[in-house]
């Protein structure tokens, strides 16, 4: 009779293990479809965008233009001379478009589907980075779920989703860079594996320079687990990055690096610039990020928790021998370094873009946290209890960041009425026969125009000395331009001084919807 109750307290348990299991995977696949129908919602999107002739973001055009110049002997010119054009990035990306562009397709076309096929590529790789680094702990299916949430994810931050779809250089140079990332957990003591992780890192320098947090995370940590496989690979990637720099520096005369650095870090700087963007910013995707934050400690908690000591020796032998501790370490520590990169948002002219890779890192421990509460509520004893609640808690938190904000909040790429708009307005710049000046860079670039000067560049390269705006008024004066078109929600697109020029030169002749249009005043 005894012996038959704790027979009976065992059945019970088992059942109520077996129903908390059960709703903690439920609520896991649950997420996963809803996240599949987020992503597959904001791809349809992004097939749209892809076809849309004109442009999505004040930046493109001037991307657009930066691609036909590249390579070629205007490339990371003299921008003292007519056009005025500032090279703001290193060049992969604009030889990946052109390369592209030379098979008849369209560049707006062709710069936008590189920026998806990125964005699709990094969703895969922080899938494979969840799959590498879960592998030694959970199951197959455990993994399967993490990288499913931590791939998807990706497709949930709103920065993300603005940017995705732009003719843009960010988007190609994170994929670089998880690339990198990836090799570099994998790596271990193999050199050759190690040596693919730097370039990897230098090709993301050499599509957007400021690319730094992860290689200086990457490297930090391939230093405990080999310092002799990571030396080699090291100099290997500064022989062929000083050797690019070295060209280029030869082939521009020099101005390679004053276009890249030089003019890019001279524009005003605020903390309050940069406050303000974090906001805007945190207010859509803060939910995700902090997820991710969470994540991060909840690995670290684990971890620590199967280490017998904690001393810097346990952990070097812990970061050699486990690949799930290195991925956390290289996470980490990247991680951080992109946090403190985010002061950068205070410079003129900085947008969204400059967090999309610090969310992005927030994915992969969301799904390596999935992958352990996934195969934990499977453990019998009293840790189910605390992995059903935080396998439940963390499905409705990413279930809660994912439905926040619509997926797509651009509607103007179904918009016929502002597609016969900038129709109209390609058409005025085709027919005048001076060249034009507009805010909207790809008016002219699908008009067949070359952009004469970038509006915001030079505006800030005047505030801070770097550039005479003097020939550039002299210009406005003599009338050298056809058409003068700004836009309403640019207030301020040029110094006041080029503004007093356009207004005692050039005439307002009609509003089109958000776009002023001038032509030069016959006195």
């Amino acid at each position: 009779m005894n012996a038959t109750l704790p027979r009976d307290g065992l059945v019970q348990r088992t059942a109520r293990y077996h129903r908390r299991q059960l709703l903690v995977r439920t609520a896991v696949v649950g997420v996963i479809l809803l996240l599949t129908v987020r992503a597959a919602e904001y791809l349809g999107y992004a097939a749209l965008a892809i076809g849309f002739p004109f442009g999505l973001d004040y930046g493109e055009g001037i991307v657009w233009q930066q691609a036909l110049l590249i390579p070629g002997s205007h490339m990371y010119g003299d921008i003292t001379q007519f056009p005025y054009i500032v090279f703001n990035y290193t060049p992969l990306y604009h030889l990946v478009v052109r390369s592209i562009t030379a098979f008849g397709i369209d560049p707006l076309a062709a710069g936008r589907g590189v920026t998806l096929a990125a964005t699709i590529a990094i969703s895969g790789l922080a899938g494979l980075i969840v799959t590498t680094a879960m592998r030694e702990s959970t199951s197959t299916s455990a993994r399967i779920a993490g990288a499913a949430v931590a791939g998807l994810m990706v497709f949930t931050y709103g920065s993300l989703q603005a940017w995705a779809t732009l003719m843009r250089v960010d988007m190609l140079a994170i994929c670089f860079s998880i690339a990198g990332v990836y090799l570099a957990i994998l790596a271990g003591k193999k050199i050759i594996i190690s040596c693919f992780a730097i370039l990897f890192f230098v090709l993301a320098i050499y599509t957007k320079q400021t690319e730094l947090s992860a290689p200086i995370a990457a490297i930090l940590v391939m230093l405990i687990g080999n310092a002799r496989s990571t030396l080699i690979a090291s100099t290997l990637g500064f022989l062929v990055g000083g050797s690019a720099l070295v060209v280029l520096q030869l082939r521009t005369g020099g101005a390679f690096w004053h276009h890249i650095f030089v003019c890019n870090l001279n524009g005003p700087f605020s903390f309050y610039e940069a406050l303000h963007k974090m906001w805007w910013s945190m207010k859509d995707d803060g939910l995700g990020v902090l997820l991710g934050v969470v994540a991060l400690a909840f690995l670290w908690w684990s971890e620590v928790t199967s280490l017998p000591t904690l001393k810097p020796t346990a952990w070097i032998k812990a970061i050699r021998g486990s690949i799930q501790l290195r991925a956390l370490a290289i996470l980490s520590l990247w991680f951080l370094l992109a946090s403190l990169q985010l002061v950068s948002l205070g410079k003129s002219g900085a947008a969204v873009n400059y967090c999309i890779e610090w969310m992005c890192i927030t994915a992969m421990p969301i799904g390596m946290a999935t992958s352990l509460a996934w195969d934990r509520a499977t453990i019998q004893g009293n840790i189910v209890r605390f992995a059903g609640w935080a396998g439940l808690l963390l499905s409705l938190t990413i279930a809660a960041h994912t439905l926040r904000r619509p997926v797509v909040g651009q509607t103007i790429v179904g918009d016929s009425n502002e597609i016969a708009l900038r129709t109209h307005l390609v058409n005025l710049i085709r027919a005048n026969p001076k060249p034009s000046l507009s805010t909207d860079m790809t008016l002219l670039m699908r008009a067949g125009q070359a952009v004469p000067l970038e509006p915001a560049m030079f505006t800030d390269l005047t505030v801070s000395g770097i550039w005479d705006q003097g020939p550039f008024i002299n210009l406005i004066r003599d009338r050298a331009f056809g058409l003068i078109i700004t836009e309403k929600w640019y207030k301020e697109p040029f110094t006041n001084e080029v503004m007093r020029a356009i207004e005692n030169n050039y005439t307002l002749m009609e509003q089109l919807g958000d776009y002023r249009v001038r032509r030069p005043s016959h006195f």
